[in-house]
């Protein structure tokens, strides 16, 4: 077997250790995991691939217990609060729809929206050339009432709400057509 490869499961399998006190039990999952990979994708790169996305998807759910102070640090940036705003109220938003939104350059706002996703605040997805992105779901509930009582909250006051007015009259919006 390849050294890397044994290398990164060794990683990823640090990165889902279990507390429990029973190592064996722990050492016989991962080895079935080692197993099951390579048998179901064949090749080397292909386990780690899976590996890979795993383990982001493991990191994502950590994020679920995002601390107080690290999830008022994300909301005390004004672009990154605007942005929040928005996916609070609208749910789904397009990259070129919060740039066009906030009047902002988009290799700023996906700075800003990179931060979000790595924090486990939002969520993305791919359709096409366009990039959505939405309120993670699976966020504490203390974390979810704070986002809608401050959209609630500040939705009447500038920029929020040019925010949402320039959001309402944007032409060709990705839904009814393409946009860049």
């Amino acid at each position: 077997m390849d050294t890397n490869f044994w290398f990164l499961s060794a990683t990823i399998h640090a990165a889902f250790a279990t507390t429990t006190s029973d190592s064996q039990h722990e050492y016989n999952v991962h080895e079935r995991f080692d197993l099951t990979v390579l048998r179901i994708f064949g090749t080397h790169r292909s386990a780690i691939n899976i590996c890979l996305y795993i383990y982001i998807k493991k990191r994502i759910y950590l994020g679920m217990h995002i601390q107080a102070d690290q999830f008022f640090k994300i909301l005390s940036d004004l672009t990154r609060l605007r942005v929040l705003t928005l996916l609070s109220r609208e749910g789904e938003l397009c990259v070129c729809e919060l740039t066009h939104a906030l009047g902002e350059i988009q290799p700023k706002i996906s700075r800003h929206l990179a931060l979000l996703r790595e924090a486990g605040v939002v969520l993305d997805r791919r359709q096409g050339q366009w990039i959505y992105y939405r309120v993670n779901p699976e966020l504490p509930a203390w974390a979810r009432d704070v986002l809608m009582t401050t959209s609630d909250g500040v939705i009447t006051q500038p920029p929020f709400n040019e925010d949402l007015q320039a959001l309402t009259d944007m032409p060709n919006r990705p839904e009814s057509a393409c946009c860049a």
